[in-house]
């Protein structure tokens, strides 16, 4: 695809039944809205926004509710240098025992998480 566009603030709240959600190789831009993690009503299974252009920093706002949270890819866009992931996202890593995730797909520089760093992309 090459769709192209901004995410709202209010699509989390509009998408409250979806489950999968493939944003990736596309041609978005801007922010991604803080509250993407209550996509799904918080139960959707894979999350990924990876390759397009966004900015700005990523969503911060996962918790133990989003255990179901599978897979979690957004590397390859253009985030703030200082931008990181949530430690609360590491949680949820299925070796940590506090959720189902198996995949993360993030860039080196914003991936504190010691099970997904090994694979970080460069």
């Amino acid at each position: 695809n090459q769709l192209t566009g901004t995410f709202s603030d209010g699509m989390a709240a509009d998408l409250r039944r979806l489950r999968h959600f493939y944003a990736d190789h596309n041609k978005f831009s801007g922010t991604v809205p803080s509250n993407l993690p209550e996509i799904g009503n918080q139960r959707v299974l894979d999350l990924t926004i990876n390759d397009n252009s966004f900015t700005g920093t990523l969503p911060t706002a996962f918790n133990k509710n989003n255990l179901s949270l599978l897979t979690y890819r957004f590397q390859n866009n253009n985030w703030n240098t200082r931008a990181k992931i949530s430690g609360e996202v590491c949680s949820l890593f299925v070796l940590e025992g506090k959720g189902e995730m198996v995949e993360m797909g993030a860039n080196c520089d914003y991936c504190p998480c010691d099970e997904a760093c090994d694979r970080c992309i460069d």
